[in-house]
């Protein structure tokens, strides 16, 4: 839970400092990114 929270708040900063504007797009990266995120920690994890 503590790795996607990070990844989030990561993901949201990163999309402010570069200027990236909330739309449908970016929040379909976003949801895609996350997953990935989830994979690859279970992945690792197992």
């Amino acid at each position: 839970v503590m790795v996607l929270a990070l990844m989030t708040v990561e993901l949201f900063g990163m999309m402010g400092l570069i200027g990236i504007k909330l739309s449908a797009v970016p929040v379909v990266i976003l949801i895609a990114s996350v997953g990935i995120g989830v994979e690859f920690t279970v992945h690792v994890a197992l």
